[in-house]
């Protein structure tokens, strides 16, 4: 046994869920990835009606935790940049490892050297659990009908879940993170959550006058 510190994260579970073992399972997919830019799991264990996960302690926490504290009004364009190019690069090993996931600042955490680490995969979701549109295996085409974010962050197919979503969410989701990140919060974020899923679906934002699709790291 050696002496470097963990986290333990406590997740309490409901026994009536239905989706009780899935859970527990899913509990295991970061102890499988290996990326210089994926939280590491060690491993995980139920007691009771909680679940328990232990992963690498990372001191420096989450940029929602230093966002708050030290840069209400977002940072600094370099540093904006390094957490947008690492988180892209942990997202896009995720994508072919078949993985969609919840991206926002606060799943984003920072080591002490500055290191950035995409976590919390109690909301991840796996393809080989997903209802396909296709019988092809190009992850462009495969579809998700689970209802995986968090509304601020959320692509406005996801609400539509019943017509199934694929990796682009993902897109949308680092869109809004990258606003986060240089403003300090996400856009409407002092709209009630309700209020601002109803506004997603019902109204159509405008693009920017500056907008170029050639720039789009991904395209419908």
């Amino acid at each position: 046994m050696n002496s470097a510190a963990v986290a333990i994260k406590s997740i309490k579970l409901n026994r009536s869920r239905p989706d009780l073992d899935d859970v527990r399972c899913e509990a295991k997919t970061p102890s499988l990835l290996s990326y210089p830019n994926i939280l590491k799991a060690h491993c995980s264990f139920t007691v009771d009606r909680c679940l328990w996960v232990v992963m690498s302690f990372m001191a420096a926490g989450s940029l929602q935790s230093i966002i708050y504290h030290s840069h209400p009004n977002g940072l600094m364009e370099p540093y904006i940049t390094v957490v947008l190019r690492d988180t892209l690069n942990a997202l896009s090993y995720l994508h072919c490892q078949h993985l969609h996931r919840d991206i926002k600042v606060g799943n984003i955490l920072i080591y002490t050297n500055g290191q950035v680490k995409l976590a919390d995969f109690g909301v991840s979701a796996s393809i080989y659990e997903s209802t396909t549109t296709t019988t092809t295996s190009s992850s462009s085409s495969l579809k998700f009908t689970n209802v995986v974010g968090t509304p601020y962050w959320m692509a406005p197919e996801v609400i539509h879940s019943h017509t199934g979503y694929s990796f682009e969410a993902d897109i949308w989701s680092f869109g809004i993170t990258a606003l986060e990140l240089a403003h300090g919060r996400p856009p409407l974020s002092h709209l009630p959550p309700s209020k601002f899923m109803m506004l997603k679906i019902t109204k159509r934002f405008p693009f920017s006058d500056d907008f170029d699709d050639k720039y789009c790291f991904s395209k419908s």
